[in-house]
């Protein structure tokens, strides 16, 4: 049985924050994350306020590149924060959290219970958050939390000893969950997937107490409900709405025909040069008019607008080109450096960013 496993000289070992004998797994998982986060720092991610696209470049949880077969995503989120605060929080949560727990369930149970909630806590934000990109250890966090809840019932003589570490463990839950409700960029849906995959890894972690036969067995259904929960993004996930994936995609596109129309230019020396510039100019403004805007927010739908802009302006200019080439036609000139400020003004909007995931 789990109680088995600690001898009543050492319970009050709980009650301290060093590494143990019954209480080295957490720590180990915390000193990645702390190690990660460094070589992110290290690597040029602002260790304040990073900027999402260089996350989801780190592995962020995210919809549209899971439903292009990052699956990995679901997983490595867990092990990226969005600033040295954030990360913070999750280390005290894994510290407070995880020396309770895991003298209590052995540090099996413990790495296929964090493994569970952050699975879970991944799948929920996936079905729930379109647009987000999602990172952070919290749902491993109230992954622990959630199996606590169910131990305070079923082994309240166990605990009750830890009152006033249970009580700081409960204060910096409260405060997390206060921040995270006046702020609108915390996954809730992450933090509910891993809440109640920590409170059915309870559930079954308490029932293999009693019968410890069966612990084996139940380990197995946690690790196949983990494969479950990930090959529903696989079955569920083809028939969701994902139209950052579509904005993705024409953006591709149009990046690939400006590229095309920039090389024309670069190497024309006769007019059909310029020609076969502006077909692919057509094309890429074609790849951003034919999107379907209709579920897509405003910020997609602006850029969308930006891109097609840009190639029709972009479009003149080589029609000015070709004008001047053929008449020598000296108001060609003056029309293409008035042509040439709008395209200025649009080209650090537009950018040669082929992935633009939103926070």
């Amino acid at each position: 049985m789990m109680m088995d496993r600690i001898r009543p000289e050492n319970r009050k070992l709980r009650l301290h924050l060093e590494p143990s004998t019954y209480f080295w797994f957490v720590p180990l998982i915390a000193i990645v994350e702390l190690l990660l986060f460094i070589v992110m720092v290290i690597a040029g991610i602002d260790a304040l306020n990073p900027d999402p696209i260089a996350l989801f470049e780190w592995g962020a949880n995210q919809r549209s590149a899971v439903m292009e077969g990052e699956l990995w995503r679901l997983l490595t989120a867990a092990f990226i924060h969005h600033g040295a605060f954030h990360l913070c929080v999750n280390l005290i949560g894994f510290w407070l959290a995880g020396r309770i727990l895991e003298p209590l369930i052995g540090w099996k149970n413990m790495a296929l219970l964090l493994l569970f909630s952050a699975v879970v806590s991944g799948v929920s934000s996936f079905f729930w958050n379109p647009y987000m990109v999602s990172v952070g250890a919290s749902g491993m966090v109230y992954g622990m939390m959630g199996s606590l809840l169910v131990f305070l019932f079923t082994k309240s003589s166990y605990l009750k000893e830890l009152v006033p570490h249970l009580f700081l463990l409960f204060v910096l839950f409260i405060l997390q969950w206060v921040f995270s409700t006046f702020s609108q960029h915390v996954d809730h849906a992450a933090h509910i997937g891993g809440a109640i995959a920590g409170f059915l890894g309870g559930i079954m972690f308490s029932l293999s107490s009693y019968y410890p036969k069966a612990a084996t067995p139940i380990r197995g259904v946690m690790g196949l409900f983990s494969l479950g929960f990930v090959l529903s993004v696989l079955a569920l996930g083809k028939g969701l709405s994902n139209p950052l994936g579509v904005y993705q995609k024409a953006a591709k596109s149009f990046h690939s025909e400006l590229f095309q129309a920039n090389k024309a230019w670069l190497n024309a020396s006769d007019t059909a040069a310029f020609e076969q510039g502006i077909l692919h100019l057509k094309k890429a403004k074609e790849a951003a008019r034919k999107v379907n805007r209709s579920d897509m927010p405003e910020a997609l739908q602006v850029r969308l607008q930006q891109m097609e802009l840009y190639a029709a302006l972009k479009e003149k200019q080589f029609v000015y080109r070709i004008d001047y080439l053929k008449n020598r036609a000296v108001f060609s000139i003056f029309l293409y450096r008035d042509n040439q400020e709008a395209l200025n003004l649009l080209e650090s909007e537009i950018g040669q960013q082929k992935r633009t995931p939103q926070e």
